[in-house]
C-alpha cells in the first residue's frame, strides 16, 4: 500500500548475519522464558488435544493456538479457504509477539529448502549446512539423538523446553515418508517422498501452475 513506507524484508536464515541469527533466536528462547496468558481460552474441540497447561510458556499459548484451531471439522484452518490467510495471521502475530515483547527488530526469516551453499539442500536433506551450526548462541543446531527421545543435543535450543503435547526438551526427528499411515482422503500419495516437493520445480508449479484454479492450488499446496 501506498502508506507502508518500511516494509519487512524476509531473508533466507543463512543469509543472516551471525548477531542477527543470535538476535532472532534471543527473541524465540524469550518468549519460551515468558508466562503463560491466560486470556487463551481453548475453544473448539478441547477434548481433542492436549489440555491446556497453565503452567506453560507464552512461546507455548502460540503452539496451542494452531492446536486449538486446526480441527478439520469444527474449525478447519487446513484444506479450506482458511489456510492462507490464517497463516499470514498467525505468523504475523507470532512476529509481533517477538517484537513487542521480546525486543527483536529484524523480520522472521525462512529456509529455503530450493537452494543451498554447497549443494542443493532438497535431495541432500539430512546433510543441509542449514543443521550444522552448533554455536550455543547463533545456531540452530542438528538433528535430534535417536537414543535420546530425539532431543536436539546441540546449537541454542539444545535446552528449548516445550509444553506439548507433554512437557519435553525440542525433538527434530525428520521421516523423509511422513505420509504412510494417514488419511487417505488427505494425502493421495502415501508413500510419497517428502523431500521430493522441496524442489525448485515444485515450488514454480504452485506458484504459476495453477492459474485461475484456487482449489487446485491450495490442494497441491498442501
Amino acid at each position: 500500500a501506498s502508506t507502508c513506507t518500511d516494509p519487512s524484508v524476509r531473508k533466507e536464515w543463512r543469509t543472516l548475519t551471525k548477531d542477527e541469527r543470535a538476535e532472532w533466536i534471543g527473541a524465540v528462547k524469550c518468549l519460551s522464558e515468558l508466562p503463560h496468558d491466560s486470556a487463551l481460552t481453548p475453544f473448539v474441540h478441547p477434548d481433542d488435544i492436549a489440555p491446556l497447561n497453565t503452567s506453560s510458556s507464552y512461546y507455548d499459548d502460540i503452539v496451542y493456538m494452531h492446536m486449538d484451531l486446526n480441527h478439520l471439522v469444527a474449525f478447519p484452518i487446513h484444506f479450506t479457504g482458511l489456510f492462507l490467510p490464517f497463516h499470514r495471521w498467525y505468523v504475523q502475530v507470532y512476529e509481533y509477539a517477538l517484537k513487542e515483547k521480546c525486543g527483536f527488530k529484524g523480520a522472521s526469516p525462512y529456509w529455503n529448502w530450493a537452494e543451498g551453499e554447497a549443494r542443493i539442500d532438497a535431495p541432500n536433506f539430512f546433510n543441509s549446512t542449514f543443521f550444522q551450526d552448533f554455536d550455543p548462541i547463533s545456531g540452530l543446531g542438528g538433528w535430534g539423538n535417536l537414543l535420546d527421545d530425539a532431543q536436539v543435543p546441540n546449537g541454542a535450543f539444545s535446552d528449548f523446553k516445550l509444553s506439548y503435547p507433554s512437557y519435553h526438551t525440542l525433538r527434530r526427528n525428520f521421516t523423509l515418508q511422513p505420509y504412510i499411515g494417514q488419511d487417505p482422503t488427505l494425502f493421495t500419495e502415501p508413500y510419497l517422498y517428502a523431500n521430493t516437493s522441496f524442489t525448485q520445480s515444485e515450488v514454480d508449479k504452485m506458484v504459476s501452475g495453477f492459474v485461475g484454479d484456487y482449489k487446485g492450488f491450495q490442494t497441491y499446496l498442501e
